[in-house]
Protein backbone atom coordinates (compact mmCIF):
# COMPACT_ATOMS: atom_id res chain seq x y z
CA UNK A 1 0.00 0.00 0.00
CA UNK A 2 1.24 3.32 -0.65
CA UNK A 3 1.07 5.66 2.22
CA UNK A 4 2.33 9.33 0.33
CA UNK A 5 0.09 11.89 1.66
CA UNK A 6 -0.88 14.81 -1.10
CA UNK A 7 -0.17 18.64 0.62
CA UNK A 8 -2.80 20.87 0.14
CA UNK A 9 -1.65 22.90 -2.85
CA UNK A 10 0.27 19.69 -4.37
CA UNK A 11 -0.12 18.83 -7.63
CA UNK A 12 -2.59 16.13 -7.92
CA UNK A 13 -1.32 12.84 -10.04
CA UNK A 14 -2.55 12.19 -13.43
CA UNK A 15 -4.69 8.95 -12.37
CA UNK A 16 -7.05 6.55 -15.00
CA UNK A 17 -9.99 5.96 -13.55
CA UNK A 18 -13.41 4.49 -14.53
CA UNK A 19 -16.63 6.04 -14.58
CA UNK A 20 -20.11 4.66 -13.82
CA UNK A 21 -20.72 3.59 -17.61
CA UNK A 22 -17.33 1.83 -17.81
CA UNK A 23 -15.19 4.57 -20.08
CA UNK A 24 -11.72 4.85 -18.40
CA UNK A 25 -11.33 9.08 -17.84
CA UNK A 26 -7.56 10.26 -17.32
CA UNK A 27 -7.86 12.74 -14.70
CA UNK A 28 -5.91 15.63 -16.97
CA UNK A 29 -7.94 15.37 -19.39
CA UNK A 30 -11.04 16.22 -17.19
CA UNK A 31 -9.23 19.04 -15.31
CA UNK A 32 -8.49 20.52 -18.76
CA UNK A 33 -12.42 21.48 -18.52
CA UNK A 34 -12.50 22.79 -15.73
CA UNK A 35 -12.37 22.36 -11.72
CA UNK A 36 -12.40 18.77 -10.79
CA UNK A 37 -14.16 17.32 -7.73
CA UNK A 38 -14.04 12.99 -6.99
CA UNK A 39 -16.02 11.93 -4.09
CA UNK A 40 -14.62 8.04 -3.29
CA UNK A 41 -17.52 6.16 -0.97
CA UNK A 42 -17.20 3.00 0.79
CA UNK A 43 -19.17 0.18 0.58
CA UNK A 44 -19.55 -2.11 3.66
CA UNK A 45 -21.64 -5.29 2.67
Amino acid sequence: MNNKRLVVGAQAPDLTLTHQHGQQVRFSELWRKGPVFFNFLRHFG
